[in-house]
């Protein structure tokens, strides 16, 4: 647990004044904070059930003449593991009274959980009820000592902590059972239904698990794609701008961002892919081959609407007419093909030689965070070493690019032939056949192959299987001649 804010707020909890406080106002004051802190609580999947809700139905724990109901019981996932007992400022808050009020919760069957607190916004202490001397706290902690000791308070009953040490205890418990055995047997049993137990439970742990990353996946492109929404087709050719791909999902994203805008409009948004790529005060873009491949797609697809049909079709006839020769005769678009075919086969390499950072990098993020914690971020950028590959596949050729100065064909050439050349000289360590792209792991298709050839045919060939408008599928069928197919093989 840390950060600012949480730090400001154990100080105000430690300095705070009970004087003339309800119970009432404590827990709201107090104790919500510190479940909250704990992990508990709202913008969490740890739902904290209340007085109300845990009434128990007759029979009910009593004590002489007295129903006790818990005030607080934290859940992790749901699953009770601990009570949270809360009293006024009281002389002895640890007296027989209020350790049995509490002990009758935690051990009532319909309840049974091993930890509880006991905590009066002075005081707090944390008991372990299936040890012997379970009346004596493991911790006992005046509110002032929350700043400096609260991380052990966390270690107890933290959301992310309470299962990993409940399960310590519980093996513990097991061991003295065990070792009370004389049956050999009983050994072998035990194991077998330890791994059973572990087998049954494990399908919901595993969907746990890919719940938690998927939230957080889908928070994250949630507001990644509001911001590429609100940049329109700016916002989105900067965000696909990479040397790997173009997705069919990503081409009718670019063709839906042009038709949400009224038709006098248009035009001018699907021009924004070529805006997006070209730095300020130039005019040449910085495009890579495979978002020219998703503009070809857009233009086709868009070849059919308001507004901008003809600019469309006009568009992708010539975009059509580049990519079937290489850019021939546009010296500086060779020049950049030549590079970013270059470039795409460098970035996969340096990821395929760091791998082993890679690895350690992720081995120690794993160690260092919870685990909730772990799947949450690994949702929101990705933590796991192959990421990391991932990232520098794809990122580091558009870094190097970027750093090309002047942006003239004999520069270009020259960086072309730099890269080419340590490539030469690059080793292609083993293990890397299945990584991406897929049967081509040092993208050796692209050191003497046409990639964007390949991917405008293949785009064309799967285009007119995506829309309903002949005369889309017809130019798409045209376009596709000029690659040296016929329109009959669609």
């Amino acid at each position: 647990m840390g950060g600012v804010d949480a730090r400001n707020e154990l100080e105000l909890l430690a300095s705070y004044d009970f004087k003339d406080r309800n119970e009432a106002e404590i827990r709201g004051d107090w104790i919500d904070p510190l479940l909250r802190l704990l992990g508990y609580g709202l913008g969490t999947r740890h739902r904290i059930l209340r007085e109300s809700q845990l009434r128990l139905e007759p029979p009910v724990r009593m004590i002489g003449s007295t129903r006790y109901e818990v005030d607080y019981l934290p859940t992790v996932f749901g699953h009770r593991l601990w009570i949270i007992e809360a009293k006024k400022p009281v002389q002895d808050l640890f007296s027989d009274e209020h350790l049995g009020q509490a002990w009758s919760y935690a051990t009532d069957p319909r309840v049974r959980v091993p930890l509880m607190m006991l905590c009066d916004g002075t005081r707090l202490g944390i008991f372990d009820v299936t040890i012997e001397a379970w009346s004596s706290p493991v911790l006992d902690l005046k509110k002032e000592d929350l700043p400096t000791a609260f991380d052990r308070v966390f270690e107890w009953l933290g959301a992310p902590r309470v299962a990993e040490r409940i399960r310590l205890h519980q093996l513990e418990h097991l061991r003295l059972a065990l070792e009370a055995q004389i049956d050999l047997g009983a050994l072998d049993r035990t194991v077998e239904a330890v791994n059973g137990m572990v087998e049954e439970i494990r399908p919901a742990v595993a969907e746990r698990r890919r719940e938690i990353r998927e939230e957080a996946r889908h928070r994250v492109e949630s507001k990644g794609q509001a911001a590429i929404d609100a940049a329109g087709m700016w916002g989105h050719a900067q965000h696909v701008n990479e040397p790997m791909g173009p997705s069919w999902g990503g081409i009718l994203r670019a063709v839906e961002i042009v038709k949400r805008v009224v038709p006098i409009i248009r035009v001018r948004e699907f021009d924004a892919i070529e805006r997006a790529t070209t730095p300020r005060g130039s005019d040449d873009s910085r495009m890579w081959f495979s978002l020219r491949v998703l503009r070809l797609g857009c233009a086709v697809l868009l070849s059919d609407e308001d507004g901008c049909a003809e600019y469309c079709e006009r568009a992708a006839r010539e975009a059509a007419a580049t990519h079937a020769t290489a850019f021939d005769g546009n010296d500086l678009l060779v020049a950049t093909y030549r590079l970013q075919r270059a470039l795409g086969r460098l970035g996969w390499r340096m990821a395929a030689l760091n791998q082993p950072k890679f690895d350690d990098l992720a081995a120690k993020l794993a160690d260092t965070l919870d685990a909730e914690e772990w799947l949450r971020r690994d949702g929101e950028i990705g933590l796991t070493a192959y990421d990391q590959y991932n990232r520098t596949a794809r990122l580091l050729p558009t870094m190097i690019q970027a750093q090309v100065n002047p942006w003239t064909p004999e520069v270009i050439m020259g960086v072309a032939t730099e890269v080419e050349s340590q490539l030469e000289q690059m080793a292609k360590p083993a293990g890397f056949e299945n990584r991406q792209p897929i049967g081509d792991p040092w993208l050796e298709s692209w050191k003497d192959g046409d990639p964007l050839r390949e991917l405008s045919t293949a785009l064309l060939t799967d285009l007119p299987g995506r829309t309903e408008s002949e005369r889309v599928r017809t130019l798409a069928g045209e376009l596709l001649g000029l690659f040296g197919h016929s329109s009959a093989t669609l």
